[in-house]
C-alpha cells in the first residue's frame, strides 16, 4: 500500500477509499463490504442507514480498530488508519463511538465521575486537576453535573445516553460515530440526545456519523445520508 500516494488524494476529514470486508462462515464467504467510498467533513452530519447485516457494524469496526480491511483504507486528515492489519491508534484516538448499549460503557459499581475521569486519562490528560475541570466543564456542557456521583448502573437510558457521550467527548474526539445510539430510547429521549449531538458538532466543530435504520431520522439531521446494502453504498 503507498500510503504517500493515496494520502496526496484525499480531500476531506474523513476518506473511506474502497474498503473491502470478507468474512468466512459455515454457509460460505460473506462480504458485507465491497470497495465502500464515503467521505466526512469536518465539523459534517453525516447518516449511515441499512437493515441489519448488511456491513454497518463491519464499517464501524474497521474505522475503531477491532477489524481491518482486507483492502482499502480509511484516512483521518490525510493520515491512513490501518498499515496492512495495524491500527494506528494516534490517528484512531480522534475516532470516538457512541453504541446503542450505553451501558456497556460503564462499570455500573463505578461512578459516572469515574468513568469521565478515566477516559480523560486515556486521552492524555495527566494531571488529576485539569482532568477534574475537563470533567466538570463537560457535565456542564451536557447537564449531568447532578448524575456525576451517581453510580452508573443507577442511571435511566437516556441518562446513560448521555453520560456515555460525555465519556466519548473526554478523550477529545473530533469524530464521534453514534451506532444506533437512540434506538433503545423513547421517543423524547431520543431527541435530547440527537440535538446534543447536533449542538456538539455545531458549536466544537465535530463531524458526526450518525448510523440508524430510522431513514426520516437522518434525512432531518445529517448534510447527506448513505445506505449500505450487499456491501454497497448508495446516496439516501
Amino acid at each position: 500500500m503507498n500510503n504517500r500516494v493515496e494520502q496526496d488524494v484525499t480531500t476531506h476529514f474523513v476518506d473511506i477509499k474502497g474498503v473491502s470486508k470478507k468474512f468466512v462462515s459455515k454457509q460460505g464467504n460473506v462480504q458485507p463490504l465491497q470497495s465502500v467510498d464515503m467521505y466526512i467533513n469536518r465539523g459534517e452530519i453525516v447518516g449511515l442507514s441499512g437493515n441489519s447485516g448488511q456491513g454497518k457494524s463491519t464499517l464501524v469496526n474497521i474505522m475503531c480498530g477491532v477489524v481491518a480491511p482486507d483492502s482499502g483504507n480509511v484516512y483521518i486528515d490525510g493520515q491512513p488508519l490501518w498499515n496492512k492489519t495495524k491500527y494506528n491508534r494516534q490517528v484512531g484516538r480522534i475516532v470516538q463511538p457512541v453504541f446503542q448499549q450505553p451501558f456497556g460503557t460503564f462499570d455500573p459499581l463505578r461512578t459516572v465521575q469515574f468513568a469521565i475521569d478515566e477516559a480523560a486519562q486515556a486521552g492524555g490528560v495527566v494531571n488529576k486537576a485539569m482532568r477534574a475541570a475537563l470533567v466538570a466543564d463537560i457535565a456542564s456542557q451536557l447537564g449531568i453535573t447532578q448524575l456525576l456521583l451517581r453510580k452508573a448502573g443507577s442511571l435511566s437510558g437516556g441518562q446513560a445516553q448521555r453520560c456515555a457521550i460525555a465519556r466519548a467527548l473526554a478523550v477529545r474526539p473530533q469524530l464521534i460515530i453514534a451506532d444506533e445510539s437512540t434506538a433503545m430510547l423513547d421517543v423524547v429521549c431520543q431527541a435530547e440526545v440527537i440535538t446534543l449531538l447536533r449542538r456538539l458538532s455545531h458549536e466544537q466543530g465535530i463531524s458526526l456519523l450518525i448510523i440508524s435504520h430510522n431513514n426520516e431520522l437522518l434525512r432531518a439531521v445529517a448534510q447527506r445520508s448513505y445506505v449500505l446494502s450487499d456491501g454497497k453504498l448508495t446516496l439516501l
